[in-house]
């Protein structure tokens, strides 16, 4: 029998031989002979012998090698994703209402994941008091189904599209809201109010977006995207239109912001006034934090103006970590950005601030980048293009680099007097003539490749 064969040699002499399953005995001879025979009890052998015993087992030849199996075929590759956004299925209109009485029995009634239809007609004052939990009650509202006054009290979790009112009472502790599409002359005062989605909506008239501490406890997570504020009705106001205390992780992304400047009298001429425009501060400990203002176009028409404030900044902002960047900012003070207390972490970048044309009272130099005397931490300020950047600390180290300073209203026609965003395309060779954050954002409105929404406003492109 031929077979590939180990040696174990027995301590009297004995040995055995493995071809895989049978075990053999062999006994050595002195005559040099062998006995093979199986071993049947597997007792007392020990030590290995690597050698084949010659002339009783020989090996067999090296067997053929299995054949190289196949690899495994190359897995399927990963589909490459549709670039088509698909369509997210609408929630299930399961009320149909036509007043006011109605609307409160099917808020009560509707569970997340369903919609109620808003037939035309008046609703008065109403406040949405519904805390849905889980997901959301989506409100679609009809041309025609109008809101004298709009108040929110405890409400989770309500997507109002389209909806359509006067005024807003206050909003307190609320959160998980959507507000899109929608039209309204005012809004007001927001607390403890959190986690609110703003996009696509007109606001006209002579409101304000005011957030507010309270009890201790301040607003946060609003977006609020792709806006038209229009504000341009000849109120006058003497306070911010947009001001937040102690306001944290908030974005103001893509909005336009078309003459809705504040109508202050300041009495008699040459009297200190001081309103802002958009204004974050601390309140109650809280210091704002973390707010993104980007891709905002900020303009005013100063001949507007009822008589103009000696100081109105633009954007006054304090707190820290914030991101302003790729703002198109037409103002009408020699502020365009104002920064004061602790600025750590806040990076301003790819802004162009100006001044607004044909202001009244006000110098028409201006557009500039302010750090207060009181900015105890210094911002980065990198890329911008604007009249000037002023450290009124003395300290120095906020370059970050790439800024374009010496930049007026004679860098760009401004043939419709900042009426149309064309009016901010440079011109060739000027100093404004840089490629920056803002001119990307405005190639891309002009291209039609980022939201810009005006509907009905004068920030139209120029025909």
């Amino acid at each position: 029998m031929t077979m590939q064969s180990f040696i174990f040699r027995h301590k009297s002499n004995g040995a055995r031989i493995k071809d895989g399953r049978d075990i053999f005995r062999i006994t050595n001879h002195d005559d040099g002979t062998q006995t093979v025979e199986a071993d049947v009890d597997g007792e007392n052998w020990s030590e290995i012998l690597v050698d084949v015993i010659e002339g009783q087992s020989k090996p067999d030849p090296d067997p053929s090698p299995d054949p190289t199996p196949d690899p495994d075929p190359a897995p399927d590759p990963t589909p490459e994703p549709d670039p088509t956004p698909q369509p997210v299925p609408s929630p299930v209109e399961a009320f149909t209402v036509r007043n006011s009485s109605d609307l409160y029995g099917a808020l009560d009634a509707a569970r997340a994941g369903q919609a109620i239809r808003v037939k035309p007609g008046s609703y008065g004052d109403f406040t949405f008091r519904r805390n849905v939990g889980d997901g959301f009650v989506t409100m679609n509202f009809d041309d025609g189904a109008d809101f004298s006054k709009v108040t929110m009290s405890g409400a989770r979790g309500l997507d109002f599209n389209g909806i359509k009112f006067s005024a807003t009472g206050i909003w307190s502790n609320s959160s998980r809201l959507k507000l899109r599409n929608a039209t309204n002359r005012s809004f007001t005062i927001c607390r403890q109010v959190s986690d609110v989605e703003v996009k696509h909506s007109k606001f006209t008239g002579s409101g304000k977006f005011h957030w507010e501490t309270a009890g201790g406890a301040p607003c946060h997570g609003w977006k609020i995207h792709a806006n038209l504020f229009q504000m341009n009705d000849g109120a006058q106001r003497s306070f911010d239109f947009l001001e937040g205390q102690g306001v944290y992780d908030m974005e103001i992304v893509d909005n336009t912001f078309d003459d809705l400047w504040i109508k202050y009298n300041s009495g008699t001429s040459g009297s200190y006034a001081h309103v802002d425009f958009m204004q974050f501060y601390s309140n109650q400990g809280h210091e704002p934090r973390n707010i993104l203002l980007q891709g905002n176009v900020v303009r005013d028409d100063a001949r507007t103006q009822q008589k103009a404030a000696l100081w109105i900044m633009t954007l006054n902002i304090s707190g820290r970590d914030h991101k302003i960047r790729n703002n198109i900012l037409m103002g009408m003070s020699p502020n365009g950005l104002f920064m004061s207390n602790d600025m750590a972490g806040t990076v301003v970048e790819g802004n162009l601030c100006l001044p607004s044309p044909g202001a009244v009272g006000v110098s028409s130099l201006g557009g500039n980048i302010v750090m207060h005397s009181t900015t105890s931490n210094h911002p980065t300020i990198r890329n911008n293009a604007c009249g000037a950047i002023v450290d009124q600390t003395g300290r120095g180290a906020w370059d970050g680099g790439g800024n374009v300073t010496g930049v007026s209203l004679a860098d760009f026609d401004m043939t419709h007097g900042g009426a149309a965003i064309t009016d901010f395309v440079p011109k060739p060779g000027s100093r404004a003539d840089v490629r920056q954050g803002w001119r990307d954002r405005l190639d891309g409105i002009l291209n039609g490749t980022q939201d810009f929404y005006a509907p009905d406003g004068k920030l139209q492109p120029a025909a």
